[in-house]
Parts: C-alpha cells; sequence; structure tokens
C-alpha cells in the first residue's frame, strides 16, 4: 500500500499532499509533419529520427496520434517514439519479409502524463530490418503526421494518476473534506487509506486500515463493527453486517454526520447519507 501511495506521489508531484495539479492547456493541439527515410543491413541497427518540441504544463494529459504512411522494402520496419529521450512506446509498419516493396498505412495513439511544466523533446525513430541474401538493402520511408493534444479535465488528470499507481478513489464527493483510497484490483494488498483535507485543500494521511486488520474481519459481522477511528474520532471506519464498510465523516460545518459506504475492496458500488447531530442539552 505504501509504495502504491509513493508511486502517486511522484506521478503528480504529491498532489494530494500539496493540493491538486492545476491544469492548463497551452494550445488545443499542435501537429508536426516530416518525412523519415533509412536502410537497415544486416540488423536494423540505421536509426534515423526527428525531434520536435512541445510546451505543456504539469497535471495536462497529452495523446499523440501517429499518422504513418509510405513504403518498405524490408523484413520488419517500424520505429519508437519517445519523450525526453525515455520510450513512450514502439510501433509497427512492416512485419512480413518482402522481396517487394510494400506500402503502409497505420494511425498509432499513445498518451503521456506531464509531471513538470516545461518543453517536451518528442522524437520519431524509424528503422528497417534486413530480409535475407536475395534482400541486401533494406529501405523504409515514412511520411507521417504526429498530433498532439491534452485532455482538458483535472479529474482525468487524477483519474490517470490514481490508476497508474493502483489506487481506487472510493467518494469523488468534493464536498467531503477526505480522501479515500482502496487498491484498484482485488490481487492487491488490502489496505483503507483515508487523507484528510484542510482549508487550503492540502492534504496529510490521518488513517490506515492495513491488510491484516482487514483480513481478520469476519465477512458478516453480526453486529456493526467500529474497526478504526481518528484520535478525534471526526472519522470512523464501520465493518457493517451487510459486509459492507461505513466511513463517517464529521459533523461538518453544516452540523451533520456525511456518511459513505461502499460494497468491498475494491469498490464497485457506493452510497451514502446524512444525519443532523443533536444540539447538546442546555
Amino acid at each position: 500500500m505504501k509504495s502504491a501511495i509513493l508511486t502517486f506521489c511522484l506521478l503528480l508531484a504529491c498532489v494530494v499532499s500539496l493540493g491538486p495539479i492545476p491544469y492548463v492547456q497551452a494550445a488545443e493541439s499542435v501537429t508536426f509533419e516530416d518525412t523519415i527515410s533509412t536502410m537497415g543491413n544486416p540488423i536494423p541497427s540505421i536509426i534515423f529520427w526527428r525531434n520536435h518540441e512541445v510546451y505543456a504544463e504539469q497535471g495536462a494529459v497529452l495523446t499523440l496520434t501517429l499518422n504513418a504512411q509510405g513504403s518498405c522494402q524490408c523484413r520488419i520496419g517500424g520505429g519508437n517514439l519517445l519523450v525526453n529521450h525515455s520510450l513512450l512506446g514502439p510501433f509497427s509498419l512492416v512485419s512480413v519479409p518482402t522481396i517487394s516493396a510494400v506500402n503502409f498505412a497505420s494511425d498509432f495513439v499513445f498518451t503521456y502524463l506531464v509531471t513538470e511544466t516545461g518543453y517536451l523533446g518528442l522524437t520519431v525513430e524509424l528503422y528497417a530490418g534486413y530480409g535475407g541474401p536475395a534482400s541486401p538493402t533494406e529501405t523504409i520511408t515514412m511520411n507521417y503526421r504526429l498530433t498532439i493534444s491534452g485532455v482538458n479535465t483535472p479529474s482525468n488528470t487524477l483519474e490517470v494518476a490514481e490508476n497508474l499507481a493502483g489506487l481506487q478513489r472510493v467518494s469523488t464527493d468534493t464536498a467531503l473534506p477526505v480522501v479515500i483510497y482502496v487498491p484498484i484490483s482485488d490481487a492487491a494488498d488490502l489496505f483503507i487509506d483515508i487523507w484528510r483535507l484542510d482549508e487550503n485543500n492540502l492534504g496529510y494521511e490521518v488513517l490506515t486500515i492495513p491488510a491484516d486488520e482487514l483480513l481478520a474481519l469476519p465477512d458478516f459481522p453480526a453486529e456493526n463493527l467500529l474497526i478504526a477511528s481518528t484520535a478525534d474520532e471526526f472519522i470512523r471506519v464501520y465493518k457493517l453486517t451487510t459486509g459492507e464498510f461505513q466511513v463517517n465523516v464529521g459533523p461538518l460545518v453544516d452540523g451533520k454526520i456525511h456518511v459513505l459506504i461502499f460494497d468491498g475492496i475494491p469498490s464497485t458500488h457506493t452510497y451514502g447519507y446524512t444525519w443532523e447531530v443533536p444540539a447538546p442539552t442546555p
């Protein structure tokens, strides 16, 4: 569980503990067009490339679409797309050996989460493989269009980062001053991890229920069990007789306890309600 939280922090520069990353999309889309030709013999060791640069801000989720068209006389032909010299993904253009030129036309889609504001270096690589003694020279020419577009929904940015870290946010109710995480897969170690948000939307971890405590609970308790709470009892976590988990938060400024119920780990269904705390008797 700790490694998942750490991964999430690295992906979004600790989005919970430092506050949400603002989303800014400088342009709706940017397109680069170019042509690359290369040859390979006896192995795909001759790689030609083109470099491009695009400005993006922290928190943007970029969609990179590569439209590639051209011809190849080779056993294999393809390339790679790199961001800041790190491989984003490969693409294959020709995979069937041929002694005559073949045409290709394909689209390849990649996504990239921007974790630091600045210019991104994009590299499109192209290579040709060896086709055997009857084809001593391998050639390939690719005309391409690389389009970069951004996703302009902040919640999508958070969801991508959380999913990459193996985390499921149990509730997206922004009225609650807490964030509740469980593992996104039932194959992962069980945990319930709760962070509290202050008035500036800055978060800090306040409650963790580890796997050993969760596994020790009965599937369907004879009565609702309080399994964890913060020292001030502002947050209380229960295992219900239905097998569900319940988190009570509050009272909030509205004078109510806000209740969130989820069906399991990971969660497939959530619902909730509120109830008003009786005024103290004078």
